[in-house]
């Protein structure tokens, strides 16, 4: 996970150097590492993607996607106010049914990392008890198999898959 980690801050401070001005979305799929690379995450990342290029409203200057072994990773730079960007990406992760799986994270053209406080929303809220995501997250509030099992639910019942 640490090395996932430090590939996206490295592929981010890339674009960011090639692009200068852009403001970088980075998609990836918020869910346990267990479930890393499958039908359900590529699913879910391509969904996030689809949803977030709609909500744009405009051809991206730069998208890059990745399928690697850690996960779904999809790389998008658009001109546009990168606090704009992040209230919109918060609306996406707050308001589509699969939202909490969509990790869609905004860097300004400087560097920064917007949080979804930064633009006067509320933290993410847990999808198993409605909870504070971060605090069950640091936790271990609910056991992995529990939270797969409300993914699998969450990505059958959008894709109506079984």
């Amino acid at each position: 996970m640490e090395h996932a980690l430090q590939s996206i801050i490295a592929r981010q401070k890339e674009l960011l150097a090639e692009h200068p001005g852009l403001t970088l979305i980075v998609v990836t799929v918020n869910i346990p590492r267990s479930v890393d690379r499958t039908r359900i995450t590529s699913d879910i990342g391509y969904e996030a993607l689809r949803v977030l290029l709609e909500y744009l409203g405009r051809k991206p200057d730069v998208l890059d996607v990745f399928e690697k072994t850690t996960g779904f990773e999809a790389y998008v730079m658009v001109p546009m106010d990168a606090r704009d960007v992040k209230a919109m990406c918060a609306d996406i992760e707050s308001e589509h049914p699969l939202g909490a799986l969509f990790n869609l994270d905004v860097v300004d053209p400087q560097g920064n990392v917007l949080r979804r406080r930064d633009v006067g929303y509320r933290a993410r809220r847990c999808m198993i008890c409605g909870g504070s995501a971060l605090s069950c997250a640091r936790r271990g509030a609910h056991p992995t198999n529990e939270i797969v099992d409300e993914i699998r639910r969450m990505h059958r019942e959008h894709f109506h898959r079984e």
